[in-house]
C-alpha cells in the first residue's frame, strides 16, 4: 500500500466523506473504490528495449483512422 497526498475540492471531500460515513468505511477505501471504477482496465507490459532500457507498454495502438475518426468527432 503507498500512501501519498492529494488536493481535492471541497465538494468532493465531502461527498467522499459522507459515502465512507455511510458505508462504514475509510474514506481511504472508498477513494481507492472510485479510482477503481473510473479507470478504465488497460493492459500493461513491461519489456527491454534493444538498448536494455526498460520498455513499458500501456494501452493500445492508435492508428491513423483513429485520429481520423476522433477529429471528426470533435
Amino acid at each position: 500500500m503507498m500512501r501519498t497526498t492529494i488536493d481535492i475540492p471541497e465538494d468532493l471531500h465531502e461527498l467522499a466523506r459522507q459515502l465512507a460515513y455511510e458505508s462504514n468505511t475509510s474514506m481511504s477505501r472508498v477513494i481507492t473504490n472510485l479510482i477503481r471504477r473510473g479507470l478504465p482496465e488497460v493492459p500493461t507490459s513491461l519489456g527491454v528495449s534493444s538498448r536494455g532500457m526498460p520498455h513499458v507498454a500501456v494501452g493500445r495502438e492508435v492508428s491513423a483512422n483513429d485520429v481520423r475518426d476522433l477529429e471528426d468527432e470533435g
